[in-house]
């Protein structure tokens, strides 16, 4: 959860942008119950990115790439 507040004694990227802290197995397991849950939120929210003009539409297919791979290893435990 990105909190906007600073962290305490950070340095200066976390003075400005704020600290995030992970959300807990059972937040996520409610917000993504599935790997095709998170991956189609994941994929809504890269396309308002790019659309907003925050990431490259020629970098899409390697963001939606990682995420597959980040799906399998923290979220949903294989290594696929």
């Amino acid at each position: 959860m990105l909190s906007g507040e600073a962290a305490p004694a950070g340095d200066i990227l976390c003075m400005l942008f704020g600290s995030s802290t992970p959300f807990d197995a059972a937040t996520l397991a409610s917000l993504y119950p599935t790997r095709d849950s998170y991956l189609d939120a994941f994929d809504a929210a890269l396309d308002e990115t790019v659309a907003a003009g925050f990431a490259r539409a020629a970098d899409r297919e390697a963001c939606v790439a990682e995420a597959r791979v980040r799906a399998d290893e923290l979220l949903f435990g294989s290594s696929g």
